[in-house]
């Protein structure tokens, strides 16, 4: 592996570039610090054509153009075109912590560039396949879900619960609900399973199908007790998710076992 100095408009963008946010503030901090200092890490770049393909160092690529950089110094390695998308991908998604919303549309372009399968791609991260599968199931969703997960209204395991609502008005509403008074897995789950209900009734009984508007979402977050599945208030809970009948019968007869 060579370095030399390469014209920035000599550079292609990598084939595939997972980070999907191109307002990240870090760049011109980044920019600012490259002015002053110079760029101490080269990039890393594979010959394509009469060009080069940028590999690594995205960020630091946009930066030296913010600046009006006209040329970089270059870590140039010879490398097949599916090697150096694992390249780009494992810097991305390593080294930069994307979000799950930003990995799945990251992990998407891979497997369709790739051809290759979740467990190979969680085995090249060093990843559980679960972990591959989750967050490719959240594309699935619509942009108000995934905006509610990106600014952190909801949580990734709260996000793929609402894969069971078909009805976007009625995501919506367990959004805004969620925004409102916060939620957990089990909040989420106690809401959906109450609207599978009340949507299941009201086909039977009416044949018609549930609006949004009729969708009853407690006020306050609710909860199933764990032992006798009462809907009880999150705050009343114990952490073991007993409500507080059912608590005062678990102490209780661990008393009396004791004696």
């Amino acid at each position: 592996m060579k370095v030399r100095n390469v014209a920035l408009e000599d550079i292609l963008p990598p084939r595939l570039q997972p980070r999907l946010r191109e307002d990240d503030p870090g760049i011109e901090e980044l920019a600012v610090s490259i002015k002053r200092h110079g760029l101490i890490s080269p990039l890393t770049v594979t010959p394509d054509g009469d060009k080069y393909r940028l590999l690594a160092g995205n960020r630091r690529f946009k930066a030296l153009r913010m600046i009006g950089a006209v040329k970089a110094a270059c870590s140039i390695v010879q490398l097949e075109a599916d090697v150096g998308d694992e390249i780009t991908m494992a810097e991305n998604l390593i080294r930069r912590n994307l979000s799950p919303v930003e990995e799945a549309y990251a992990f998407a372009l891979y497997l369709d560039a790739a051809g290759t399968t979740h467990e190979d791609l969680a085995e090249r991260l060093g990843k559980e396949r679960t972990y591959v599968t989750r967050r490719l199931m959240l594309l699935d969703l619509d942009d108000n879900s995934l905006g509610a997960l990106e600014d952190g209204i909801i949580g990734l395991s709260e996000a793929l619960l609402l894969r069971r609502v078909d009805d976007l008005a009625v995501r919506l509403k367990f959004i805004e609900h969620a925004d409102k008074f916060g939620c957990t897995v089990r909040v989420m789950e106690y809401w959906i399973s109450g609207y599978l209900r009340q949507k299941d009734a009201i086909e039977k009984e009416e044949g018609r199908e549930l609006e949004a508007g009729e969708v009853h979402v407690p006020r306050e977050v609710m909860m199933l007790c764990d032992r006798c599945e009462t809907p009880t208030r999150y705050n009343e809970l114990r952490t073991t998710y007993l409500c507080p009948g059912c608590y005062r019968r678990m102490v209780s007869e661990r008393l009396l076992r004791e004696e």
